[in-house]
């Protein structure tokens, strides 16, 4: 896994969060959020140099991971996956 870009770990990242089924209400407007924040950046990381494009979505998917370890441990370790790629390239 280390060997992906950071684009590609976000796009297997929106493919877990759109077949994630949410728990309750609170989880499905976090999931829903999530999945536009990184919708987002795929969609800014082809027109903005990276650092721009991942800029402040690390700290989101930090905030996310740490609220769905328990509920989606699948989901938080391709979130965890995200964030160590994003550092690997200091973004």
């Amino acid at each position: 896994m280390a060997d992906r870009t950071p684009h590609e770990h976000l796009k297997n990242l929106h493919s877990e969060l759109v077949a994630t089924k949410p728990a309750d209400s609170a989880a499905k407007a976090r999931l829903g959020q999530l999945t536009d924040d990184v919708r987002r950046t795929i969609d800014a990381g082809a027109t903005l140099p990276a650092a721009d494009a991942y800029r402040g979505l690390r700290q989101r998917l930090a905030d996310a991971a740490a609220a769905f370890q328990i509920s989606h441990p699948k989901l938080t370790a391709e979130i965890e996956g995200v964030i160590d790629t994003l550092s690997t390239h200091n973004l």
